[in-house]
């Protein structure tokens, strides 16, 4: 199994760092131990050494869930209504939404992360996978287009037809100045220069752009509780770890200026799967009981109240930064 040393922080280029946690690769499977270390500088976390090209393509499976043909999702009417209502106050053009529906959204907004609409306007979705994602902002009125280096999921998007572009920030060719909206969902993490990637969203923005990235926050309480069992660690995939002050520190670094910083979490998912990680290292035996749904289901309303109140400490498992260019 080939590997590199990193011998810089990969974004701020500092030389002294502290071992962090060692994990191995849970989700796939492999015994290897990998170590992660943090920044002294600015925290960020990073493998250290990391996979090679060659290792890093083979720790991605065939059924990796971004491969799956992208299909639109089905609202419930009381969903969708609110949706509407939520689109209609962005702009989007989509059916106007019942007064209950209007008002719930004002008290009430739902968790979606659709930007506000840009008529006639382009969107970049940077690691788009099979393309779900654009899918639904083409139903919404976007023009889109995707970037996935891997050519199954680009086969599979381009099956449903949508324009993905196969390759890298790296290595395709793009306008600049392109696009209105740049969405690096779950994507910053596997990159391995993050501050090259970043120059390169840079370009391809128009000047009223906007990017929207979001990370795992290896600051989180979730990620304090579990340690090496943490869910979205995901090694070896996940080569870089973010804290909201390096991932400040990298935008800026970049030439943006951040809009929002939002700290959140994906429910409990990351709680009810570290949980599993760590039964199935320490208590196997345990870990057929806990699999059953009901079982599952108490263990994250358990978990609930806890995750909220992290979220408004700052201490939720995931960012969401939007960015605009700095322009001088």
């Amino acid at each position: 199994m080939g590997t590199v040393n990193v011998h810089r922080c990969p974004v701020c280029d500092g030389h002294e760092r502290r071992l962090l946690v060692r994990t191995r690769d849970f989700a796939c499977g492999g015994a290897r131990e990998w170590r992660i270390v943090r920044c002294r500088r600015c925290s960020v976390g990073f493998l250290d050494p990391r996979p090679d090209a060659a290792t890093l393509a083979a720790a991605y499976p065939d059924d990796y869930y971004a491969y799956a043909p992208p299909a639109l999702r089905l609202q419930p009417p009381h969903r969708r209504a609110r949706l509407h209502a939520l689109l209609r106050r962005r702009g989007y053009p989509v059916p106007d939404a019942p007064w209950w529906a209007r008002l719930s959204v004002r008290l009430l907004p739902p968790g979606i992360a659709a930007p506000p609409f840009v008529a006639g306007g382009r969107l970049l979705d940077v690691g788009c996978g099979s393309g779900a994602y654009l899918l639904l902002m083409r139903e919404l009125g976007w023009r889109t287009e995707g970037l996935e280096p891997d050519a199954r999921a680009v086969a599979a998007g381009r099956s449903v037809g949508l324009e993905i572009h196969e390759g890298t920030l790296e290595t395709v060719e793009l306008p600049p100045e392109r696009y209105a909206w740049i969405r690096l969902s779950d994507v910053l993490e596997h990159i391995a220069d993050p501050v090259q990637a970043l120059g390169a969203v840079r370009r391809l923005l128009h000047d009223e752009g906007r990017v929207e990235i979001t990370v795992p926050n290896i600051a989180s309480w979730s990620f304090h509780l579990f340690r090496r069992y943490w869910f979205p660690l995901e090694v070896p995939r996940h080569l870089l770890f973010y804290t909201p002050a390096s991932i400040r520190l990298l935008a800026q670094r970049c030439g943006f200026s951040i809009e929002e910083l939002r700290i959140w979490s994906h429910k409990e998912v990351d709680v009810v799967e570290s949980t599993r990680y760590w039964l199935g290292e320490r208590h196997p035996r345990l870990l057929g009981a806990f699999d059953h749904r009901p079982v599952r289901t108490i263990y994250r309303k358990l978990f609930a109240p806890w995750k909220w109140l992290a979220d408004r400490c700052g201490g939720g498992s995931a960012m969401t930064l939007t960015l605009r260019k700095e322009l001088h």
